[in-house]
C-alpha cells in the first residue's frame, strides 16, 4: 500500500485499507476498502465543513461543530472554525446594529438604547444625551449651545441658565422672561 498512514496521503475511494485514517474520505469499510465520501456515513469527509453538514450539503452545520464559512453553519455565524449561536442585537454588544450611533450600543433611532454621552461619536445631534453632534462627536451641554437641553425652559436660557427667555417662550412666572411678562391663565403655561 503506498498511501494511508502517518506518512503517505489518504487512499482514494477503492483502495486497499484497514483504518479509517488509511482512506481520503476517513471511511474504510470493513477493514477492507476505501469508500466516496458520502453525505449520510457520520464522518467528516469530502467537502463537508461538519460531519455529513456545511454549506452545499443536505444539512447546515448546529451550534458547536466545526466550520469553514458561516455560511457552513445554521446560525450563519463561525468564528474560528466553529459554528457560534447568534443573538439578538442588544444595547450591550458592542457592535454598531439597530441603528445605534458610529460607537454603537447608545443613540439608536427607536430609543431602546440609551443616548450617547459627550465624547460619543454620533452622526445626529438626536443620538447625543445633550442633543448636539458637533464634527461627529457628542460634545456636554451648555447655556450658549444653541440647543433647548439640560432642562432650559427655552434654548439656552431659564433652568440652569441665567438668561432670561426671549418673546414667544413658554413660561410660569414673569421672571422668566426677558420682557418680564409671562402672559396666560392661571390654569396653564403663559408665553413671554
Amino acid at each position: 500500500m503506498d498511501c494511508g498512514g502517518v506518512i503517505c496521503g489518504g487512499c482514494v475511494t477503492g483502495s486497499a485499507c484497514s483504518l479509517d485514517g488509511d482512506c481520503a474520505s476517513m471511511n474504510c469499510v470493513n477493514n477492507a476498502t476505501c469508500a466516496a465520501p458520502a453525505e449520510n456515513d457520520n464522518i467528516r469527509n469530502g467537502d463537508e465543513a461538519c460531519v455529513d453538514g456545511g454549506e452545499g450539503q443536505p444539512r447546515l452545520c448546529n451550534v458547536g461543530e466545526m466550520c469553514s464559512t458561516p455560511r457552513d453553519c445554521q446560525s450563519n455565524s463561525c468564528f474560528e472554525g466553529q459554528c457560534q449561536a447568534v443573538s439578538l442585537p442588544t444595547c450591550d454588544d458592542g457592535v454598531q446594529n439597530q441603528g445605534e450611533a458610529p460607537e454603537g450600543d447608545c443613540g439608536d433611532s427607536a430609543g431602546r438604547c440609551s443616548k450617547c454621552s459627550a465624547g460619543d461619536q454620533c452622526s445626529l445631534a438626536s443620538q447625543c444625551a445633550s442633543n448636539i453632534c458637533r464634527f461627529g462627536i457628542c460634545v456636554d451641554p451648555s447655556c450658549t449651545d444653541g440647543v433647548r437641553n439640560q432642562g432650559e425652559l427655552g434654548v439656552d436660557c431659564m433652568g440652569p441658565c441665567a438668561r432670561k427667555c426671549p418673546d414667544a417662550t413658554a413660561c410660569t412666572t414673569p421672571g422668566q422672561c426677558s420682557n418680564g411678562v409671562c402672559s396666560g391663565d392661571s390654569d396653564a403655561p403663559g408665553t413671554c
